[in-house]
């Protein structure tokens, strides 16, 4: 089940309510440089019998936003596309283009993030290269680069960067696997 994958044995449902809220409420406003929006929400095709208690404990605990919609109207994914692009500042404008005759319901969850870096990367250093990605494909992308301390963490499988935003709050972590490493191994270990 849903709570053993998570490794949630043993902590009861009301304590990882009030931990999930807690972490909505706290991560998004955790510093004045970094954005972060979650945003969930629930489209229920019109003429579903839906748990109340599975309602009322999705706008309680995530703040979703919940919403009846003739799923047979071509409207109903305009407005859950509109919903999606206000959650996401404009990135995803669209994600549906029509809605399936056996699809009953969608959970939506977006977050967007916007944070200024510690210490920004000169856009005048930023050069293009070649990247060796998964099954050997090689792509050209455009490489940031800059020189000062960073945390840095390494062993046998792969080598670990961390770079802070803001306040140092919130960082990205940019895990690269060793040479001879598969990316599923490294995931694995």
């Amino acid at each position: 089940d849903m709570e053993t994958a998570l490794s949630y044995s043993g902590i009861s449902e009301e304590d990882i309510n009030s931990g999930f809220r807690y972490i909505l409420d706290s991560v998004q406003n955790i510093d004045d440089k970094v954005e972060i929006n979650i945003a969930n929400s629930i489209w229920i095709r019109e003429g579903l019998e839906v748990d109340q208690e599975f309602i009322s404990q999705n706008k309680d605990v995530f703040d979703a936003y919940v919403e009846n919609l003739d799923f047979s109207e071509n409207k109903s994914a305009e407005i859950i596309n509109k919903w999606i692009k206000k959650a996401t500042n404009g990135i995803i404008p669209k994600m549906i283009d029509s809605i399936s005759q056996d699809v009953v319901m969608y959970l939506i969850n977006a977050i967007y993030f916007n944070g200024e870096w510690t210490d920004e990367f000169d856009p005048e250093l930023t050069y293009s290269t070649k990247f060796k990605g998964i099954n050997d494909r090689v792509v050209d992308i455009e490489m940031m680069n800059r020189t000062g301390e960073i945390d840095y963490w390494e062993n046998d499988i792969y080598q670990v960067v961390r770079l802070p935003y803001g306040e140092e709050k919130v960082s990205m972590y940019c895990i690269l696997p060793r040479e001879n490493q598969e990316i599923n191994e490294v995931i694995e270990a």
